[in-house]
């Protein structure tokens, strides 16, 4: 039954709010995978975003001045109120509470290094049999950590994404101990996500209440391109950008308050970025 209900809650969204969420919710989905990270942890992510908002966004309070209540917010979230009480105790994600939340590839390769009985010792992983009538296995492995995944599953994929290689005698090496692919650093993921949180900041203030002057932002683009022509736009318009964003960052500089903090004070700024697809 409440899987009945929450599909027709998906299908009662008008079509314009799923292909928001859609579009917006893709490139992060992706991330999300490539790093390991599994959907469980991402839906409690959200679910804790949703009672932190209903719970403290003045937005969302009964009235002016009013505290807001665990029954009114399960009641804006469409969770249960014991739901809302569980999510409300709980500490930021940003703490890493939910850091243990990897998604069953992740599982294998973190019991790979640290479980005794497939390795001599912390970040030391056995060469592991496929199968083994005695001893560690990589099907053992497999069934200790993911469950009801096929082991030929879990292998082939982590071939694809390059942790394991087989050798010439049949067994596996863990050649690579974290599924962090195509991520430079940490830095480069927290730069990411504070551009998205200031441009979709942006959106939700146009969406929510147009300015008269105009959007607040724009966005130029064009489809069909040749590669070459892309290649070489690629490299005109990181030059413009470059140019601009020194001249915007003069300005925005000038209407700084210095360095001291002061009540009132409001950050602002300009992005630009680029992008193909």
């Amino acid at each position: 039954m409440a899987a009945s209900q929450e599909l027709h809650d998906v299908f009662q969204l008008r079509r314009p709010v799923t292909r928001f969420l859609v579009s917006v919710l893709r490139p992060i989905i992706c991330i999300m995978i490539r790093l390991g990270v599994s959907s469980y942890a991402v839906t409690e992510i959200v679910r804790w975003l949703y009672v932190d908002i209903a719970m403290r966004n003045p937005e969302c309070a009964p009235g002016k001045g009013q505290m807001q209540t665990k029954s009114r917010a399960a009641l804006l979230t469409g969770l249960s109120r014991r739901e809302v009480l569980r999510l409300d105790s709980m500490p930021n994600p940003d703490s890493g509470a939910l850091l243990s939340n990897y998604s069953r590839i992740a599982r294998v390769v973190s019991g790979w290094l640290l479980d005794t009985r497939y390795s001599s010792g912390k970040d030391k992983p056995l060469d592991l049999p496929v199968k083994a009538s005695r001893g560690p296995s990589f099907f053992g492995l497999v069934n200790d950590y993911a469950g009801d995944i096929p082991y030929r599953t879990v292998l082939d994929e982590l071939i694809r994404v390059g942790l394991v290689e087989e050798r010439r005698d049949g067994s596996l090496k863990l050649i690579k101990k974290a599924l962090l692919q195509n991520i430079s650093d940490d830095k480069a993921l927290i730069d990411a996500g504070d551009f998205a949180e200031k441009l979709l900041l942006v959106l939700e203030k146009d969406i929510q209440k147009p300015e008269k002057s105009g959007k607040p932002y724009r966005l130029v683009h064009v489809q069909r391109v040749s590669p070459e022509k892309a290649d070489r736009l690629h490299d005109q318009l990181v030059g413009e950008t470059s140019r601009f964003i020194s001249r915007l960052g003069k300005l925005v500089d000038d209407s700084s308050s210095g360095k001291k903090r002061r009540a009132g004070n409001k950050e602002t700024g300009v992005g630009v970025f680029y992008f193909k697809k």
